[in-house]
């Protein structure tokens, strides 16, 4: 009867060889970063050459658009714009004074809305309701509490 022992590997890797296998990869790994680097040497140089220095890495370079230039000065032109929208957006003024309509601040638009609510239900003849009345109306239509004397703190 055979042993088990015997089924066995008799001889053992030539760990020269595993040796100069993994020395080689080593050497073209090290050979493919040398080569990468070089080209991107080369590639930002070529750059430099052809736009000039490089400021920094988060800096993007203007370019000057061909003519015809359509803003003179588009910093100005923006900053201008700028001051309009805000004179718009933060001043009260008439938007039709014959019909009576004014234009009032953002801030205050919001902080009037905020208090009075928001219009439920835009239809001819029908009254105003805020989310609160329109809530407390279908917690009655469907006979359950409000949703204010459901929620306990």
């Amino acid at each position: 009867m055979k042993e088990e022992s015997d089924n066995y590997e008799r001889r053992d890797v030539d760990i020269w060889r595993v040796g100069w296998v993994v020395a080689g990869l080593v050497g073209v790994l090290i050979l493919c970063c040398l080569i990468s680097a070089t080209y991107f040497k080369v590639l930002a140089w070529k750059t430099v050459k052809q736009e000039g220095p490089i400021l920094s890495p988060l800096a993007t370079r203007m370019r000057e658009f061909p003519p015809p230039r359509l803003q003179a000065d588009p910093t100005r032109d923006l900053q201008a714009l700028r001051e309009r929208e805000d004179a718009i957006l933060d001043h009260y003024r008439w938007v039709d004074r014959q019909a009576g309509v004014i234009g009032m601040p953002i801030e205050v638009a919001m902080e009037q809305l905020a208090a009075k609510g928001l219009p439920v239900g835009e239809q001819p003849g029908a009254p105003q309701m805020t989310w609160r009345e329109v809530l407390q109306q279908r917690a009655k239509a469907e006979n359950r509490e409000p949703l204010e004397r459901r929620v306990q703190p």
